[in-house]
């Protein structure tokens, strides 16, 4: 692709043509009408126009750009800037692939007239006039009529839909609305469904009616009434409509599609400008007007999107900026393995498996004679609505659900994953739906394992993973909820024979998947992996994607790019509700700390919490001034700059109307979490869901989690009021999310410094060892089970914010040493601890008994003792083809699977054992010794510890090797004569260091060479048994503790 010579100033005006190099290198000016058909597609509109008409790229450079959109490449459409889903890309192709032929003809009007005709088939023009009889299905009784719209489209052609705006409150709705049906072919038909339009919910089925081909086709058209058919009980419902077949030569039809100024190949830069805009505004007024409730709440009070402005600077338009944005959809793979979907693919695969799964389970139901007793799919049933209950429209939308499948993914996986939710289906039917039919579940199980497997040659490992428990937890969800409304009073029911006591991996193997005990969790599992097949590289590395700071008001700039570096991962902003006059920034203070953020590569999330929204008078307010913001953050910043919003604090069930503002207005699902505030507790004292989100998961496909399916639960964590100890303090923040993180769908926590009054005082004098910031420390592993992570309030009366973005702490930076650190008494004592292959030192501050001592059954903190816990760098390991970079404290150049030791680079052992003598120096610094100094380290750095600890320059109080093996080039020669304590500790079933057949041989130097070693090999223990690791630790610290001699009444 040519580059563009040069950047016109923004002064100068390009008229929008440009030349096109065809086959042959003849010469042809783009026709206006080639323009103005790529231009027709939504937001594109905008977008060309303003490449075309400011002067941001040159003509030359465009035209190429245009010639690969009209072959049908979506990376073309992309590089335009254009913001536009797979479907939308390949409309534009398919308009403008049909006028390319007479690029190179445009000079001579006649041969053009001339091979138009020729070449160019009839267009397909219909226009949906009214409907007279539809039933009332508004979803809130007593609150009005319907609100319906009309689509058609072609069976079987997707990209040929069209659909009408909503009239509200009425059932006799008049629309005269005409497009061209794309994609027209002689013989097809055409569909026509009628819906009510609910807000924040899914549209309401009210009828169809079909239009064969021979009804039109031989007349040259169509005018009549349709009567609708499934339009309801005792519902007299018809729809007319016109049809018309256009010649293209036929140039008064043409008009009506085309605006007069196009008509003429030869006009003036100013009359084609002029007609682009006309045509980008109807375009947009209709986009804005597509919904009701948009056009009710947020247009009239708004800026309109036609006025809003892209960033067109130049670092937007530089190659390397389009080609990160494509590579955010399509170069994610790994070692040529993709690691996510396309958001619109992730979107089909995710309906994809639910639609099977239902159809499948309510087919099984429907082959026996157990009915189900809940024929309506009423709110907090979790079942569908009654019309979608009927196996007919289960088998219509599961083959919707394929079709939009294959058409929003592309690749050898789309097959194989098609039958994998058709399997996964088929067999959690077969198994819990009665009648059951354990034969047809084995083999649906085999068929699924198998397909999944067909994927590991192009897909990465942990797509899969993501992929395989999608389908499992749908189609279990939707088998044990159909099983549940079962009638069991049937003396004829056949139950399964066979194997239906066996347990389960007896009958389908090892590798077969968990099953939930209730159906709401696998719900909830569902939930979280259709975000993950989109956005799993958000989760790589920390696990969870937000480690957040909430900004308090009047932070700066500069604060922003301090955060960052801090290891803030996502910045939270306040931003205050705006004025609706129309002569303000609606983003106000947030939008300089909003471009900071996108300066310093770090997403933000938009904190609306302190808007109030207490009556109806106020939230529709609030609507309003959310839609204004939305809009403002879509126009002028990039998809990812902001991660999500959080709403106003609404109840559950009335957040709706301020989610589908957000989304309408421009901030995806995709990209943009909507973060609702969950007041009450998630699960009883049994782990059972209840409260409100019981509420929302019994919604089913009606409700928001499952229709939006980016709504994150925030919860808010508060310290216990019953602690009267600061260090009891710590410990309870690791368990407050205990058995409630868990059961959310997907989650978030936001937490802060605040103690109980009483600690207060106590806890103000703990600050010079950093209480405060081991209490972040903790609150964060407390969110471990969460999905998305969590936000800090730390602006307290500490100046912890200060000390924390001023770097005077360790954390939250996640490649700093974690510290527990001794309060309220002397430091004596200090454990270095390393973690194991692929780990991390912040997974230990969960298990921080670990490093506790037993005082009559109960675990209790050594008095003075410091535990160190580093982090190993991110590095590629040679075994694994150099290019997967994990936490590794060296690089393996062999893998030979745990049946011998691996060849290792030694610079980065070498380099790994500096990293660990500096950390052992500063110690020791601070200790004045190495007495009381200790090293230990598990798996892969229990072979770190022990070559560290023995070539360190001084005298170790003791080394800790766990479940590891010592490196054939580790010395011992002068262990005896340094006299340090070693212990090692292994399990006998330890599969990935086998101590039988090599690694107890690996500890021979050690044997023999006097010291005081001792090696311990506890039966059954596997490897990475974390009871057996923890009961290591404290009995190697109870004997190094001891070896000290400090009294208890001495700390």
């Amino acid at each position: 692709m040519a580059a563009a010579a040069s950047t016109p100033g923004l002064g100068e005006r390009h008229a929008p043509s440009c030349i096109l190099r065809g086959p042959g290198d003849a010469v042809g000016a783009v026709s206006r009408r080639d323009l103005l058909r790529i231009l027709r597609v939504g937001t594109a509109a905008r977008r060309c126009h303003e490449l075309l008409a400011e002067g941001h790229v040159n003509d030359e450079a465009l035209a190429v750009l245009l010639q690969s959109v009209g072959a049908g490449e979506p990376d073309a459409v992309r590089r335009l800037g254009l913001r536009l889903e797979p479907k939308e890309a390949s409309d534009a192709a398919a308009r403008v692939q049909a006028d390319l032929v007479l690029l190179s003809l445009e000079d001579d009007p006649d041969l053009v007239e001339q091979t138009a005709v020729q070449a160019v088939p009839p267009r397909l023009m219909v226009t949906i006039v009214k409907a007279r009889g539809l039933r009332d299905a508004d979803w809130i009784p007593g609150t009005g009529k319907s609100d319906p719209y009309c689509c058609c489209e072609i069976p079987g052609k997707p990209l040929s839909k069209f659909q009408t705006l909503t009239v509200d409150d009425c059932l006799d709705p008049v629309w005269d609305r005409t497009d061209e049906v794309c994609g027209w072919e002689e013989g097809d038909p055409l569909d026509f469904t009628v819906w009510d339009q609910n807000i924040g919910h899914r549209p309401s089925f009210l009828g169809r009616a079909r239009l064969e081909s021979r009804q039109y086709f031989e007349t040259e058209g169509f005018e009549g009434d349709l009567k609708l058919q499934e339009a309801g009980w005792g519902i007299k419902a018809s729809l007319r409509i016109i049809v018309k077949l256009v010649r293209e030569g036929d140039e008064r039809e043409r008009s009506a599609s085309i605006p007069v100024s196009m008509l003429t190949s030869r006009r003036s830069s100013a009359d084609v400008e002029e007609a682009l805009l006309e045509e980008a505004a109807a375009h947009e007024a209709e986009a804005a007007y597509e919904e009701g409730f948009w056009e009710e709440i947020a247009e009239a009070n708004s800026p309109s999107r036609g006025e809003a402005s892209f960033d067109l600077s130049e670092t937007e338009l530089q190659p390397e900026s389009v080609e990160t944005l494509v590579a955010t959809q399509e170069e994610t793979a790994e070692n040529g393995l993709l690691r996510e979907l396309s958001a619109p693919a992730a979107e089909a695969l995710r309906w994809l498996a639910w639609h099977e799964a239902w159809y499948a389970a309510l087919a099984c139901a429907a082959s026996g004679n157990r009915p189900l007793l809940v024929e309506n799919g009423a709110a907090d049933t979790g079942l569908p609505m009654a019309e979608r209950l009927k196996l007919p429209i289960r088998k219509r939308l599961a083959e919707k659900a394929r079709e939009a499948w294959s058409r929003d993914a592309s690749g050898f996986f789309v097959q194989p994953l098609a039958q994998a939710a058709a399997a996964a289906a088929q067999h959690t039917a077969s198994r819990c739906v009665v009648p059951k039919q354990p034969t047809e579940a084995l083999q649906a199980w085999r068929t699924f394992d198998a397909c999944l497997k067909e994927l590991e040659h192009g897909l990465h490992e942990d797509l899969i993973d993501a992929m395989r428990w999608l389908l499992w937890n749908a189609s279990w969800h939707a088998a044990m909820l159909v099983s549940q409304y079962q009638s069991e009073d049937s003396e004829d029911e056949e139950d399964a024979e066979g194997h239906e006591d066996e347990d389960d991996e007896a009958v389908f193997g090892e590798d077969y998947l968990d099953v939930e005990e209730d159906h709401l969790k696998h719900l909830a599992n569902f939930i979280w992996h259709s975000v993950q097949i989109h956005r799993s590289e958000d989760w790589d590395g920390s696990g969870r994607p937000w480690r957040g700071v909430i900004f308090p008001r009047g932070m700066g700039e500069r604060d922003v790019h301090q955060a960052a570096s801090a290891g803030f991962s996502v910045i939270r902003l306040p931003v205050p509700m705006p004025s609706l006059d129309g002569g303000k920034d609606v983003l106000g203070p947030a939008r300089p700390l909003l471009e900071a953020c996108v300066a310093a590569g770090v997403p933000a999330v938009l904190d609306l919490l302190d808007w109030s929204c207490r009556g109806h008078t106020e939230q529709e307010a609030a609507c309003k001034a959310l839609a204004s913001i939305a809009v403002e953050v879509a126009a002028s910043f990039r998809p990812g700059a902001v991660v999500g919003v959080a709403l106003p604090h609404v109840s559950l069930p009335s957040v709706a109307p301020l989610v589908a503002v957000l989304r309408e207005a421009g901030l995806s699902a995709s990209t943009c979490a909507a973060i609702v505030q969950l007041d009450d507790s998630p699960a009883d004292e049994e782990g059972e869901y209840s409260g409100m989100l019981q509420w929302a998961m019994r919604q089913g496909e009606q409700g928001l989690l499952i229709s939006d399916g980016h709504i994150v639960l925030e919860l808010c964590r508060q310290p216990a009021e019953d602690v009267h100890d600061p260090r009891a303090l710590l410990d309870e923040a690791l368990r407050e999310g205990e058995g409630i993180d868990e059961v959310l769908p997907l989650s978030c926590v936001r937490w802060n410094l605040d103690v109980p009054v009483g600690l207060a005082k106590e806890c103000e004098l703990l600050k010079a060892s950093f209480w405060q910031e081991e209490f972040s420390m903790r609150r964060e592993a407390g969110c471990e089970h969460t999905t998305h992570g969590w936000f800090a309030t730390l602006d307290d009366d500490l100046g912890s914010i200060s000390a924390c973005l001023g770097r005077h702490w360790r954390w939250p930076d996640p490649m700093a040493d974690c510290v527990f650190w001794p309060h309220g008494c002397p430091h004596v004592a200090t454990l270095v601890y390393l973690h194991g292959f692929t780990s991390s030192g912040s997974d230990y501050v969960s298990s921080y008994e670990y490093f506790y001592r037993e005082v009559d059954g109960a675990l209790e903190p050594y008095q003075g003792l410091k535990v160190v816990l580093p982090t190993a760098p991110l590095q590629s390991i040679t075994a694994w083809g150099g290019e997967e970079r994990t936490r590794s404290w060296y690089d393996y150049l062999t893998d030979h699977e745990g049946n011998q030791e691996d060849d290792l680079d030694p610079e980065t052992l070498k380099e790994a054992v500096r990293r660990v003598h500096t950390t052992l120096d500063a110690e020791a610094s601070l200790l004045g010794g190495t007495e009381a100094l200790w090293l230990g380290g598990t798996s892969q750095a229990a072979a770190l510890a022990l070559h560290a600890g023995l070539t360190y320059h001084g005298q170790l109080g003791g080394v800790l090797a766990t479940q590891g093996h010592m490196l054939a080039s580790t010395p011992v020669s002068d262990l005896a004569q340094k006299g340090i304590p070693v212990r090692i500790f292994n399990g006998s079933d330890d599969e990935t260091m086998p101590w039988d057949t090599w690694v107890s041989h690996t500890f021979e130097p050690l044997r023999k060479s006097g010291a005081d070693v001792k090696i311990r090999v506890d039966e059954g223990v596997e490897h990475c048994d974390d009871e057996a690791e923890g009961r290591w630790c404290r009995t190697f610290l109870a004997e190094m503790w001891g070896r000290l001699g400090i009294l208890d009444d001495e700390y």
